[in-house]
């Protein structure tokens, strides 16, 4: 990266993020080239991030998340940790995203700390 004057101004970028260490921004660059032209859709899928529904005919299946860069997923999932305690608009993100009522009912069942971070990574990498 030091050699080449557009990936050292990518990293840069990255870096600058907090939560985002050297290590993360290697990745994010070595595994996914197309950052940065990509919209922020097209970047949860590609990382696997994007919720898809399961439906077909009249059955509405469940939107879960699957499938894209496991790698990718992983390195972004702990900076989203780091991120989630040091930064305090993320934290607040996160507070506020489990401190909402979820399902059809609004039931008082709450969104699990790890679905957060996970919610958090499109936010991350655009």
């Amino acid at each position: 990266m030091a050699k080449s004057q557009e990936l050292s101004a990518k990293a840069e970028k990255l870096t600058a993020i907090s939560g985002v260490g050297p290590r993360t921004a290697a990745l994010l660059l070595a595994q996914m080239p197309e950052l940065g032209q990509l919209n922020r859709r097209e970047v949860a899928a590609s990382v696997g991030v994007a919720p898809f529904n399961r439906d077909s005919g009249k059955l509405r299946g469940k939107r879960t998340i699957f499938g894209g860069r496991r790698h990718v997923r992983h390195g972004l999932y702990m900076a989203a940790l780091v991120a989630a305690r040091h930064n305090p608009i993320l934290r607040a993100f996160c507070r506020r995203l489990r401190a909402v009522p979820c399902g059809k009912t609004g039931d008082g069942i709450r969104i699990p700390p790890q679905t957060g971070r996970y919610l958090c990574f499109p936010l991350f990498v655009v």
